[in-house]
């Protein structure tokens, strides 16, 4: 299992946001509230902006009491705000925990960002604007209170997955990108049975695959502040017992 986690938190690493001149940080906002894909897409011009926001005042953070100052880029009624220490899940990024609620001066005017340091790779921070985290999919982390259910979601047996290709990895990207711990532990669970099944994933399968169990495993490192190695012992313990319980036909 040891090298299981080594290799895990490679590709989690792999896939996390890279930091600007070294410090590990993306700006992953601008003045405005972007699609998921368009803010990520963004990265660039993000990283142009933070730069030139150094410049003019440094970030600073504050304490919970003042999150609801009325300035740009606050949250909404109605959107769920975090706070320092919250484990959180990004959809692309995966987990991480929320470091600091912070102000930052953008173009001219204070918005209001959550500082995430992911779980993945420590050295990297991903920062959102908390006006637009709940469009861009943030959510909190599983409890440790709610870990015994999705235990049983592991270990229960497998859903039917359909036979054509397509179909199949739409379902289980479908369900990996659902914004529920739940249904991302469903498809690492069939993934891993049809793995069983066939002896073999298809390259793309795979991928999905790791891919899912890196989403699960970061969400379990996160949620408990245990490292991935050990939160992929737990996870891959119990998806042992489902395909001992359903073993290859």
């Amino acid at each position: 299992m040891g090298g299981g986690g080594a290799c895990l938190a490679r590709r989690g690493a792999e896939s996390a946001v890279t930091g600007e001149g070294g410090r590990g940080e993306a700006l992953q906002a601008a003045h405005r509230t972007h699609g998921p894909r368009e803010i990520e897409e963004r990265r660039g011009a993000g990283k142009t902006l933070h730069a030139g926001q150094r410049r003019r005042r440094p970030a600073r953070g504050f304490s919970a009491a003042s999150i609801a100052a009325p300035i740009a880029g606050a949250a909404t009624k109605g959107d769920i705000v975090f706070k320092p220490g919250d484990p959180v899940v990004h959809p692309i990024h995966g987990a991480g925990v929320v470091e600091v609620v912070e102000r930052r001066e953008l173009g001219g005017r204070l918005d209001q960002y959550y500082r995430i340091k992911l779980v993945s790779q420590p050295a990297s921070n991903l920062i959102l604007p908390t006006s637009a985290a709940n469009d861009l999919g943030l959510r909190r982390a599983i409890t440790r209170s709610r870990l015994g259910k999705l235990w049983r979601v592991l270990r229960s047996s497998p859903g039917s997955l359909p036979t054509d290709h397509k179909e199949r990895y739409e379902m289980v990207q479908g369900k990996l990108h659902a914004g529920d711990v739940m249904q991302i532990a469903e498809a690492v669970r069939d993934m891993a049975w049809r793995q069983q099944q066939e002896g073999s994933l298809t390259t793309r399968g795979k991928r999905i695959y790791q891919d899912g169990l890196a989403l699960l495993v970061g969400e379990v490192a996160a949620s408990q502040g245990i490292e991935l190695a050990d939160a992929e012992v737990q996870v891959r313990s119990q998806l042992e017992k489902c395909l001992a319980a359903n073993p290859a036909s």
